[in-house]
């Protein structure tokens, strides 16, 4: 996964030396991604999918912060807990309410989806 994540980090450092805040998100949406693929990459994953929703909000785009949302939603939903789905769950939500087309309403949906799985499996399995 190291080997996976390092381009991605590579990049990361580029924009943020030429100051791309959109290429910046990208990059953390990237490695959030990659880290998500691995359970001890989970909170690494977290960490950057925040990020990126942070600035992907920051710069109105809707499409890529449901994109980070849904990123989180995969890690919380494999972690199986309960730690921060409920704030995911909101935000989730916010951002549907703020979604601009079609595909940023089926990404904040499906956030919304795999959250609330996540919730019921937890359940569960308590």
């Amino acid at each position: 996964a190291m080997q996976a994540t390092k381009p991605a980090a590579e990049a990361l450092a580029v924009y943020e030396d030429i100051d791309d805040k959109e290429g910046m998100a990208m990059a953390m949406l990237a490695l959030a991604k990659l880290h998500a693929a691995s359970p001890l990459g989970h909170s690494a994953a977290l960490r950057n999918a925040s990020q990126a929703r942070q600035m992907f909000k920051a710069s109105r785009d809707s499409n890529g912060e449901a994109e980070a949302l849904l990123a989180m939603a995969n890690v919380l939903l494999a972690q199986g807990t309960s730690e921060s789905l409920t704030s995911a769950l909101h935000k989730a939500q916010e951002a549907l309410t703020l979604q601009v087309d079609d595909k940023c309403e089926a990404n904040c949906l499906m956030a919304v989806s795999m959250l609330c799985t996540a919730f019921v499996h937890r359940d569960v399995v308590a």
